[in-house]
């Protein structure tokens, strides 16, 4: 354990936290590593900010990485029924043992040729101390304290469980064809049996192509393959080993992929099937906006609430709850405007 004698001082100044440091080799060596702003001299920067999105540069990085690409051969698919699946859960209200979320699930399917949308809720759940043994056998494991105790894990958890019912009844309609995932596909922190993602793609593997689509990556590692991608072909890169070496609970084949002429590099994870066949396959049965597939942004803006939702959601807790408490916003509170 380390000792700190001296009182910290809130500085300005990088010689001040050196002085302040002097005493310990450890931090002096971190110091000289984290706050020397010369050893970016050389190297090419994008300004980011915290909002959510990923920033690329327009043209690249500019790094050409030894990386095999392939070209997509588009002959080689063809048209298909396809489905794609999205949700999104948000927090209503909290009680003393528990919470209130809604959640809602979109699909836009294309099934002989036709498009039809479908859609999952509004629903109301509560997950409170009162229901968790039903929790946990659905789950089928100790972690049903957890959900009720982390908003966002009880989030994470409803809306992983209206995805995948709407999922499997999907894919039962289309019987063979595309389904489309918005995300990596990786299993979620907690069991859902029969409802897990990797369970309902390994019972219908023969039938449907599972794929999986991400707008960026959160691997940095990655995005030194984009450069590889600025040109008019179609293509796609194998990273499986790459990011099984970094990320947990990930499962099927990973690639990096462009599927029209723009720029656009996606992520995109594929159960155990052709990646050429896939793609062609995809680009032959759904339309692509900015080289994104024009199924996963009809599911996610089925999958969005609206504020009539929202607001009939809360009036049909308030009339079944016994008494609804004022709230006061303890950050505001206590900082005011300061965020």
């Amino acid at each position: 354990m380390i000792k700190l004698t001296k009182q910290i001082n809130l500085s300005n100044t990088t010689e001040d936290l050196y002085n302040y440091f002097d005493e310990s080799s450890l931090f002096s060596s971190l110091l000289n590593d984290a706050l020397d702003i010369s050893k970016i001299k050389g190297k090419q920067i994008i300004f980011t900010d915290d909002s959510n999105g990923e920033f690329r540069p327009i043209e690249g990085w500019g790094t050409n990485v030894a990386v095999d690409a392939y070209e997509i051969d588009v002959s080689k698919g063809r048209a298909q029924n396809l489905v794609a699946v999205d949700s999104s859960s948000i927090s209503i209200a909290e009680t003393e043992e528990g919470g209130i979320y809604a959640v809602k699930g979109g699909a836009y399917v294309i099934k002989n040729g036709e498009v039809m949308l479908r859609k999952l809720g509004p629903l109301a759940v509560y997950i409170g101390l009162s229901n968790i043994k039903m929790i946990e056998s659905i789950i089928g494991s100790k972690l049903g304290y957890g959900i009720v105790i982390d908003k966002q894990l009880a989030l994470k958890f409803v809306r992983n469980v209206v995805e995948n019912m709407l999922f499997k009844m999907l894919i039962n309609e289309i019987e063979s064809g595309i389904a489309l995932v918005d995300g990596s596909l990786k299993d979620p922190p907690f069991f859902l049996g029969r409802l897990s993602p990797r369970y309902l793609m390994e019972k219908h593997k023969d039938k449907i192509s599972f794929i999986g689509i991400s707008k960026g990556t959160s691997i940095k590692a990655l995005k030194a393959f984009y450069s590889s991608f600025f040109d008019n072909k179609k293509k796609f890169v194998n990273i499986t080993d790459l990011v099984y070496s970094i990320a947990k609970n990930e499962f099927g084949d990973k690639y990096l992929v462009k599927l029209d002429e723009t720029s656009i590099v996606l992520r995109a994870d594929i159960y155990h099937k052709d990646p050429n066949e896939c793609f062609a396959s995809l680009i032959k049965s759904d339309k692509l906006v900015k080289g994104y597939p024009e199924s996963l942004i009809g599911a996610h803006l089925l999958s969005l609430f609206v504020s009539s939702e929202v607001q009939g959601i809360k009036a049909l807790v308030a009339q079944n709850a016994s008494k609804v408490l004022l709230e006061e916003n303890m950050r505001k509170f206590l900082l005011g405007y300061v965020r």
